[in-house]
């Protein structure tokens, strides 16, 4: 989650300065010859589209950064530093019924294309599949095992929020 903040600050920042030289820029259109205002004009409209580009970069790291936040809020399960199948380091998985939290990528379940699909634990580890039906994704834990009491407390919340039964084995 802190590389999302980074990044919503990096942009943001970049956008403010950009926003900056477009009103320095405009000052100097007004002051200079004919032939340089063509320059300035140009200068301009390329600094307008790299501020609505970074504009909406940072709305999109804004709602990020609100979807991790609710992810963390209702999680329903911590495992930390755990090993993704797609990932070289250990970074810690967050699971709520609105999405998962992989490090800092966040996946939202039941909005666009991710859906989460199955969860399978057994002795050794434990398996979550997400995704549409033609690209589904499998993020595998190794080593974590939760007590009787806490898998059926999880499997219950599991059930009642998301609708996906978690297949065991002992």
């Amino acid at each position: 989650m802190k590389r999302i903040i980074l990044r919503l600050r990096i942009f943001g920042l970049s956008f403010v300065i950009v926003t900056i030289s477009i009103a320095l820029l405009a000052y100097c259109w007004y002051s200079s010859a004919p032939p340089a205002r063509y320059i300035i004009t140009a200068v301009i409209i390329t600094d307008l589209i790299l501020s609505t580009f970074l504009l909406i970069m940072s709305c999109r790291q804004y709602l990020m950064l609100r979807r991790a936040r609710l992810i963390l809020e209702n999680q329903l399960l911590h495992i930390p530093a755990a090993k993704a199948s797609d990932d070289v380091k250990g970074i810690d998985i967050y699971l709520s019924c609105f999405g998962m939290l992989l490090g800092d990528k966040v996946i939202p379940f039941d909005a666009g294309k991710e859906k989460l699909r199955s969860m399978y634990i057994d002795e050794n580890s434990t398996t979550i599949t997400y995704g549409g039906e033609k690209n589904k994704k499998t993020v595998e834990f190794s080593k974590y095992m939760l007590t009787d009491n806490e898998l059926k407390d999880f499997t219950k919340k599991l059930k009642f929020e998301t609708g996906v039964t978690i297949s065991h084995v002992k």
